[in-house]
């Protein structure tokens, strides 16, 4: 599965971690496999959308570099492949505006 992140669709992604959390709050007991250490239920909402960025990272790598948008911009838009970032809606902005049309019609 390819995750983009789309502004408008936050919130779905915000709803999808919250439903991930609740499907591992019903499973068995079972170890993440990223941290080994720790159980599923243990994850909050936002680490579990963090796990499935980190699988599909390849695909947002890809979509990025074929960008039809300035390298400044797919800095920019690499930038937010990340769990937490300081300037998130000013990066977005600044994805827009400098992106032009492609910059625009696909932001994360």
């Amino acid at each position: 599965m390819s995750v983009i992140l789309f502004r408008h669709k936050l919130i779905f992604l915000v709803g999808l971690g919250l439903h991930l959390k609740s499907l591992a709050q019903k499973l068995p007991e079972r170890f993440d496999l990223h941290e080994p250490h720790r159980l599923l239920i243990e994850l909050t909402e936002y680490e579990h959308l963090h796990r499935i960025f980190r699988m599909c990272n390849t695909h947002v790598a890809r979509y990025i570099r074929n960008a039809n948008v300035p390298e400044a911009v797919r800095n920019k838009m690499r930038s937010l492949v990340c769990v937490r970032h300081d300037s998130w809606d000013e990066t977005l902005q600044a994805i827009q505006v400098e992106g032009g049309k492609a910059g625009a019609g696909n932001v994360f």
